[in-house]
C-alpha cells in the first residue's frame, strides 16, 4: 500500500502568507493533489463562499474551522474530526469494495469508531456483510436523525498505526494522539467492538 506524503502548514494562510494571531479563526482545506495529500490553512478573508464551491467542485476531501494556537500550532478539537467524518463518509469507497483506494473508506472507518467512542456518533447498528459488500456501522449524530454508513474494514495493528499517522500528520495535533490510540486500541478491528463502546 501506497504511503500518502504530506504538505507541512507554516502558520502562515496559504493564499496571502499572511501569519496567524494567537485564537484567530481560520479554515483549514484538505485535498488530494498529484498523489499528495496537501492541507491548506486559509484566513476568512482568503477563504469565502466562493473558494468553498470552488473546492468542493473541484474534489477537494475536507474542509473545516479552526482556530490557531501558538506554541502547538492548529488545534485540533472534536468538532474539526467530525466535520472530516461527515465530509469522508460520502466520498468514501462503496461497501462493495468496487474502488482500487480504500485510504478514504479506512480514514473515515478510523474517524467513525473514534467518534463512536466519544459519543459524537452513536451506532443504530450492524450491517452484516452481504454478496460483494462490506459489513457496515450504521451511524447518527446525537439528536440528528439522519444515518451514515460506515464500512468496516479490517485494519491490522500496522495498518492502524499508518491511519493514526496520516491523522497526526493532517492535524498535527498532540491530542488526536490519545484519541486515535484509544479508538484504534478500542475498535480490535471489528464492527463488535465498536458495538461495545457505543
Amino acid at each position: 500500500m501506497n504511503d500518502w506524503k504530506y504538505s507541512r502548514r507554516n502558520g502562515l494562510c496559504s493564499a496571502c502568507t499572511r501569519a496567524f494571531a494567537e485564537q484567530e479563526q481560520l479554515y483549514s482545506l484538505l485535498r488530494m493533489h498529484e498523489g499528495v495529500l496537501v492541507r491548506e490553512d486559509r484566513c476568512p478573508a482568503c477563504f469565502g463562499a466562493a473558494l468553498a464551491a470552488e473546492f468542493e467542485s473541484s474534489g477537494g476531501l475536507a474542509y473545516w474551522r479552526t482556530r490557531f494556537a501558538p506554541g502547538g500550532g492548529l488545534r485540533l478539537d472534536l468538532d474539526s474530526l467530525e466535520a472530516l467524518f461527515l465530509t469522508l463518509v460520502g466520498r468514501a469507497p462503496p461497501a462493495d469494495g468496487a474502488a482500487p483506494d480504500a485510504r478514504v473508506g479506512e480514514l473515515c472507518y478510523l474517524l467513525g469508531l473514534l467518534l463512536l467512542r466519544k459519543r459524537r456518533l452513536k451506532l443504530d447498528r450492524i450491517a452484516p456483510a452481504r454478496g460483494d459488500e462490506r459489513e457496515k456501522l450504521v451511524v447518527h449524530r446525537p439528536r440528528r436523525p439522519q444515518q451514515y454508513e460506515v464500512a468496516v474494514y479490517d485494519l491490522t495493528p500496522e495498518r492502524q498505526a499508518e491511519l493514526r499517522d496520516e491523522l497526526k500528520r493532517i492535524f498535527e495535533g498532540a491530542e488526536l494522539v490519545q484519541l486515535l490510540e484509544g479508538a484504534a486500541h478500542g475498535s480490535g478491528a471489528s464492527a463488535e467492538a465498536a458495538a461495545s463502546d457505543a
